[in-house]
């Protein structure tokens, strides 16, 4: 099982005539993945550990930039023994490849539905992934801080990425499933770019 990590970026709304960046707010930030296990259930995991930020100018939406790293060893599927066979080197190889990224190649709109293309590198591999997206805010905390939220899903074959351990059941299916689907749920924070 496998799963992806992290940051897009963001169109729309604009509350300032400068360019901006937005930090992310590990504390309300989830980075969720989804897998088949033995053909008849879903095992759900976790990145604790991350980092990213979105910038974003406001007169022009193509020139938004986003990255994201993930800590491998920071995942977290509520059972230690499988977490330390994905940080392996049957999966992850945690121990060569310590960090996933994402970076941001366009935002683009389909419909009234904006879409993200982005460079996701796992392991030695780098490989563009398409998904929509949804942006919430920006408003202002009780602190005048001012945040925004990004959710977005999409789906890998982690066979792509080098992630190809797996045994076949008896029946013809796979112990884990070649497809892990990602879920992005962001909250960031303006900082001043200046």
């Amino acid at each position: 099982m496998k799963r992806v990590a992290l940051i897009l970026l963001l169109p729309s709304s604009a509350l300032f005539a400068q360019a901006y960046r937005y930090i992310v707010d590990p504390s309300h930030t989830s980075i969720i993945f989804n897998v088949r296990h033995m053909m008849v259930t879903t095992v759900r995991g976790s990145f604790s550990k991350f980092e990213g930020w979105i910038e974003y100018d406001p007169k022009n939406s193509q020139n938004t930039k986003a990255e994201g790293i993930v800590y491998v060893n920071s995942i977290d599927t509520k059972n230690e023994r499988r977490d330390k066979h994905l940080l392996s080197q049957d999966f992850f190889d945690a121990e060569k490849y310590p960090t996933m990224k994402m970076v941001l190649k366009k935002v683009y709109k389909k419909g009234n539905q904006w879409w993200a293309d982005a460079d996701l590198t796992i392991k030695d591999v780098t490989k563009t992934v398409s998904f929509p997206f949804n942006i919430y805010g920006p408003v202002k905390d009780n602190w005048g801080n001012l945040r925004i939220g990004v959710e977005a899903s999409f789906e890998i074959n982690r066979f792509d990425f080098g992630l190809n351990w797996n045994q076949v059941l008896e029946t013809g299916g796979l112990v884990v499933d070649k497809t892990v689907k990602v879920e992005l749920n962001i909250q960031a924070i303006y900082k001043p770019t200046n």
